[in-house]
């Protein structure tokens, strides 16, 4: 908060001490007023002073309001600019944590908690933290009237709170632990909320009719977290109400004790009505305390999963200074092994090829093969366990990253569809160029979608999906081929084509695949399938088989040699048999 708004921050806490002041004020205003009035006659004269009085309790109020409203400003300035600090900070170590935590549930775990923390404020643990400080500076100068009749009136009353504010901070530390404990169901709660809800998957849940079973999976959930927090909120309850008990019988034993004094003559109607006020403002004062306590350790604990994020080991980062060549001649997969960390998972083994450039490689296997485990290593998202990738005999870590990206691209299998302009979708493929529209659009053409284009009447302007107002929804072929414009406009050197077609039917993808083999030509490009109609417009095939790459060839000399590869192709055979079909592919 200060390296965000200094100024802010400092104006903020001055006039929190200001107002932590102002109570003690009104409790001798109080009694100056009634004690004048008491003995006010009916002149006028004698009258003015007693209203002046009177007039300045409401004054200081309105000072009190006008600081408060003043205080608050500035914080909500601070607080705004700190969270979206914080929330650029989250977004930011997005991009940095190593890819395979997105296949830990455990991460998932862990982001809930984060957005809690964000939902939560940081800058308001500042602020009850703060808080707790104002008001003991405002309890210090009550309780130094009240030790003027007795010292132990203020002993009395703060005694009295201490046991409701241990019972508020043991009910703050338990309902972070249910918080941790159902973060899981509560996930899935949400996930099913949003699937209910979601226009993709509208379809199958009215076809398979599955919206009773997930409505009573979801109200299944929801009511058991409800009856863990109703729980802990009965526990709650309950102690606050013991606290309530104890401080109305401290309150009833310190108004006994004043009426007393007033009956001895020791204390006047003045000081009975300010000390009362003062009772009222120390209980007052010590249940805030305690509340904002609680507040700072519940929301410390969140904030804790924020910080412990934020400090998680990012990927680790090529520190080479080398920039990735222009023209380089060969590709080279050298003793490759990835396990994902923490595990025994071993997903590829002993991996070793070579590429030349320009070369088209298609990568082959059964779901599970490691195909995309493979590519992600070649994309520098993994990094492997042993072995390495060249380039021109240089190490892969020897180039600068930043580099290397620029030279890279791909078209995934779940490939995003982003709900922002036709341009903004080809465009966000190679934001270091800075394209025109008529550049994207001109990709745009290179995969057949210049026609669709200019039947919008935004033209390249135009939303894509229906989640916004004006927003156009594209066929799954539609959607395919931008992803395809915006991976190769890139110019990137090595590009990768993993599966995004697996949706479509073998004419349908074969099409997809020839567009894409022509964008990638005098570039090395690989493409992934587990259908092996497109591998045959390959240069050459790598067939895996459980994270071993058992052979490789082209399709006919794979076919000779009589191996996986013939044995996946006669089970695959059904579908090239077909004369329309088989025309396509040979």
């Amino acid at each position: 908060m200060w390296q965000v708004r200094p100024l802010a921050v400092t104006c903020w806490v001055l006039l929190m001490l200001l107002i932590s002041a102002i109570p003690a004020m009104q409790i001798w205003l109080q009694k100056v007023s009634i004690d004048a009035i008491s003995t006010a006659t009916a002149n006028t004269a004698n009258l003015l002073p007693v209203l002046l009085l009177v007039a300045s309790i409401y004054g200081l109020n309105i000072i009190n309001s006008i600081l408060s409203e003043t205080s608050e400003y500035l914080f909500n300035i601070a607080k705004e600019d700190t969270n979206f600090r914080l929330q650029r900070s989250v977004l930011r170590k997005s991009l940095y944590v190593p890819y395979y935590y997105y296949e830990d549930a455990r991460f998932y775990d862990e982001l809930s908690m984060v957005s809690q923390a964000l939902s939560r404020s940081g800058a308001e643990v500042i602020r009850s933290a703060f808080t707790s400080f104002s008001n003991v500076v405002s309890l210090f100068t009550v309780v130094v009237m009240l030790n003027i009749v007795h010292w132990s009136l203020p002993l009395l009353l703060i005694s009295s709170t201490l046991p409701g504010i241990i019972i508020l901070l043991i009910a703050k530390k338990r309902r972070y632990r249910l918080a941790v404990a159902t973060t899981q169901q509560g996930r899935e709660i949400d996930y099913t909320f949003r699937l209910m809800l979601s226009k993709h998957a509208a379809k199958e849940i009215r076809i398979f009719q599955l919206g009773d079973l997930l409505i009573k999976r979801w109200a299944h959930l929801f009511v058991s977290v409800r009856n863990k927090v109703l729980k802990q909120y009965a526990k709650e309850g309950r102690g606050r109400i013991a606290g309530v008990l104890i401080l109305q019988f401290s309150a009833l034993a310190v108004a006994i004790m004043l009426v007393m004094q007033i009956n001895k003559n020791v204390l006047t109607l003045g000081d009975y009505v300010a000390l009362m006020s003062a009772v009222v403002i120390v209980q007052g004062t010590m249940g805030s305390i305690g509340a904002n306590l609680g507040q700072v350790l519940e929301m410390s604990s969140f904030i804790n999963h924020l910080y412990q994020y934020l400090a998680l080991p990012e990927a680790s980062k090529s520190t080479g200074e080398l920039e990735f060549p222009q023209h380089y001649e060969q590709l080279r997969v050298s003793g490759l092994h990835f396990t994902y960390p923490n595990t025994e998972r071993k997903v590829l083994t002993d991996i070793s090829f070579t590429v030349k450039r320009g070369e088209t490689i298609a990568i082959v296997g059964e779901n599970g093969a490691g195909k995309t485990t493979l590519m992600n290593c070649l994309l520098g998202l993994y990094s492997p366990s042993q072995g390495n990738i060249y380039i021109d005999n240089e190490a892969l870590q020897n180039f600068s990253i930043d580099s290397y990206l620029t030279h890279v691209s791909a078209v995934f299998q779940q490939f995003v569809q982003y709900n922002y302009s036709i341009h903004d979708n080809v465009a966000f493929g190679a934001m270091h160029k800075q394209l025109s529209q008529d550049e994207t659009l001109d990709a745009l053409t290179a995969v057949g979608l210049n026609e669709m284009v200019h039947r919008l009447s935004e033209g390249m302007g135009t939303r894509l999906g229906s989640e916004f107002k004006g927003g156009v929804e594209l066929s799954g072929g539609q959607w395919q081929r931008i992803a395809i414009a915006r991976a190769t406009v890139r110019d990137a050197e090595i590009l990768i084509l993993d599966e995004p077609t697996s949706a479509l039917d073998p004419l349908a993808e074969l099409e997809i695949f020839r567009t894409f083999q022509s964008l990638a030509a005098g570039r090395t490009a690989f493409m992934v399938s587990h259908r092996l109609g497109p591998a045959r417009l390959a240069d050459r095939i790598l067939v895996l088989k459980n994270g071993v790459l058992v052979e490789q060839g082209n399709h006919d000399e794979l076919i000779q040699l009589g191996g996986e590869y013939k044995a996946m192709f006669q089970a695959q055979a059904e579908w090239y048999q077909e004369e329309n079909v088989y025309d396509v592919v040979g």
